[in-house]
């Protein structure tokens, strides 16, 4: 490829990765703004007269297999034909047989196991997802989909979510939501649970089947709400004379009642009016409910309405009253720590409002007539989420593993809902299952994608030709994400324009933009964030964190620096000595093998795990990058790195590899 015309792929390498064309818009600073359906790829193009974005890896040119494009420039102007290529939509392909074991799943109104459908990124977990709720949506079933990424396409890896989030989630009081701008606190990831709960509860409540006894009889059965319920009345009573008298009776349900007008007076005076009608003749009223719960009730027969205002106060009482039970246990968590002792209360404390309300949603199950499901998305985020409050220790990892124990207890003991897992993450792949120490506590759905042979018959030759598609599969491989990217890339306007003015290999010229583009885009971004964790796993040695049996005598990761300069150095060599081991064993490895726990205690395997570029499958059990495309663009990183080393720089790695270097073509897979 000629210099000149490198320039102008490096040129339009951001604008053609829009799905869609449109008329340009200037924005700030004089770039073109192109707009596009996918949030993922719609980018801003600037002055990068030196930007580099192709370094290293193998040339996938070959002569032959043009393709030939006319008239482009002369539709240009107005994008007719090109454009409706280009918005054209991609297809969809059902999976039949995964589709059928969700559907076996969710069938049931009530189950024993969650599921948990996990695999690497871009292979079409949600899609599939998604094409099921199409069918949930409608009577009897009723869907939660709970998205804690919070966007409409997933990033590729974890580095593209943003860590600086400073927006710590608002007091439920009121039950105003937060404005969430970042994905990594818990409160923010516990929230958006809830709330999906909480609009199943409240259709259980608008067909009647969830009461506000049913609220009171199950605190009354799992939890110790007398003393909640006096402090309640007491802090937020209007006649202190008249709330003393109520506690000191000792009756509970009096207790109740006073707390639930408490409620109505205070917390809820916003959210429901009109509870009685203006016409005392009239047998029907009518009630304004709030977006924020879910519920809307107009003209019911007043009997009705009392009886579902009282069931949405109860709820609303109950959650105030749960929550004076967790600040008692943060109180008595840090006493514990003052004393040297580790407690999981406060996780406790933090799941007992969403397993209440699976509980009360449970109970409320009415086969053929409300059939509730819980779908949450990305669940590997709520393991990776930081603590709202270092002080109260509660962490995203102690939360995951409360919940999803809260949850099989549930299930076992009474039934649960079904509840349908997303995640990109091989630790529900065989880790989960270790860590709690039961093998049937879930169910675990591993999907791994198309095979090549299953691509070609679905894309091969109504999206690619034949020829064009064999060097697809060569550079990239059957990722649907990838050939879904390359597609866009392939219809776009701007693309054919470019094909048109530099004569050349259609397929390879397409490839090698999109190659540029997802190595600037995710891949980089994605060492950076490994290179950081090995960092820290440097300062974790340095304190005294990491235990002796992972530091054995010869591995390379034993004597890392103390100093943050050089632990920075420390980690980018680590970096490329593992990626040029991995290289050696052609990004495959079997895990199960008996030489394997060195690799396995490798901080760069795990660093590597941690932001989604390697999958450790199950079956078969291979550890590996989790594309074709991926590993490619870790042969450029590493090649680009090593181009930037200093002299000093290299003779030590060249050192570190000859005397500590890593070695696993013992675990190649064959």
């Amino acid at each position: 490829m000629s210099a000149a015309r490198a320039r102008a792929l490096q040129a339009a390498l951001r604008p053609i990765t829009t799905a869609a064309a449109a008329p340009v818009a200037k924005g700030q600073s004089g770039e073109a703004i192109f707009p596009s359906s996918d949030r993922r790829l719609e980018v801003r193009e600037l002055d990068r007269g030196n930007c580099r974005c192709f370094h290293g890896g193998e040339s996938t040119r070959k002569k032959g297999n043009l393709r030939k494009f006319q008239g482009v420039a002369a539709v240009r102007p107005e994008y007719t034909q090109a454009d409706q290529a280009a918005t054209a939509p991609w297809p969809t392909v059902r999976r039949s047989v995964l589709e059928t074991l969700l559907k076996n799943y969710a069938r049931y109104p009530i189950v024993v196991q969650p599921l948990i459908l996990h695999g690497p990124r871009g292979v079409g977990k949600r899609t599939v997802v998604e094409e099921l709720m199409k069918e949930w949506n409608k009577p009897p079933h009723v869907v939660a989909f709970v998205n804690l990424s919070s966007r409409e396409r997933c990033p590729w890896f974890e580095s593209d979510i943003p860590e600086d989030n400073q927006n710590v989630s608002k007091s439920r009081e009121g039950d105003q939501k937060p404005e969430i701008e970042g994905f990594l606190h818990i409160g923010t990831i516990r929230y958006m649970v809830e709330e999906g709960l909480e609009y199943l509860a409240s259709k259980a409540v608008e067909k009647g089947y969830l009461k506000g006894d049913d609220v009171l009889a199950v605190l009354l059965k799992y939890y110790a709400v007398d003393g909640a319920l006096s402090q309640f009345l007491r802090t937020h009573g209007k006649k202190p004379a008249s709330v003393e008298t109520t506690i000191r009776s000792g009756n509970t349900r009096d207790m109740w009642k006073e707390g639930i007008e408490q409620v109505r007076n205070q917390f809820f005076s916003e959210f429901v009016t009109g509870a009685v009608s203006n016409d005392p003749g009239s047998t029907e009223t009518q009630i304004q409910q709030s977006d924020q719960s879910g519920l809307h009730m107009l003209k019911k027969p007043r009997s009705q309405v009392l009886v579902r205002e009282e069931a949405i106060l109860s709820l609303a009482l109950a959650q105030q009253l749960l929550k004076i039970h967790e600040n008692w246990r943060i109180s008595s968590k840090q006493q514990l720590k003052s004393k040297g002792v580790v407690s999981k209360v406060p996780a406790d404390a933090a799941t007992s409002y969403s397993i209440l309300l699976l509980r009360l949603i449970s109970g409320s199950v009415r086969e053929g007539s409300f059939q509730p499901k819980l779908i949450i998305n990305n669940l590997d985020l709520m393991r990776k989420a930081a603590p709202e409050n270092p002080e109260d220790g509660l962490h995203g990892a102690l939360y995951h593993d409360s919940l999803l124990m809260q949850i099989t207890k549930l299930g076992f003991s009474e039934g649960c809902i079904p509840i349908i897992s997303v995640s990109s993450d091989s630790y529900y792949s065989r880790k989960l299952f270790e860590d709690h120490g039961n093998d049937y506590a879930f169910i675990s759905q591993e999907i791994l994608g198309w095979t090549p042979k299953e691509a070609a018959v679905h894309l091969v030759p109504t999206i690619f030709e034949e020829p064009e598609w064999k060097v697809i599969n060569t550079v990239l491989g059957s990722n649907v994400r990838h050939l879904r990217e390359l597609h866009s890339i392939w219809h776009h306007p701007s693309f054919l324009e470019l094909l048109e003015e530099n004569s050349g290999n259609a397929i390879e010229d397409c490839i090698d933009l999109y190659l540029g583009y997802l190595q600037v885009t995710a891949i980089d971004p994605a060492m950076e964030a490994a290179s950081k964790l090995l960092e820290t796993f440097a300062q974790d040695v340095a304190a005294g964190k990491i235990s002796r049996s992972r530091l054995k005598h010869g591995v390379p990761w034993r004597h890392p620096p103390r100093t943050r300069e050089y632990q920075r150095r420390w980690a980018r060599l680590q970096l490329l000595d593992y990626i040029q081991a991995l290289a050696d064993t052609d990004f495959a490895v079997n895990h199960q093998e008996e030489k394997a726990q060195e690799f396995l205690d490798d901080p760069s395997t795990d660093a590597l795990l941690q932001v989604g570029l390697i999958y450790k499958q199950r079956e078969p059990p291979y550890l590996r990058p989790i594309t074709r495309g991926v590993a490619r663009c870790l042969v450029r990183w590493y090649v680009k790195e090593r181009l930037k080393l200093t002299m000093a720089e290299d003779m030590m790695y060249k050192w570190h590899r000859l005397i500590r270097g890593r070695y696993y073509r013992q675990l190649i897979v064959i």
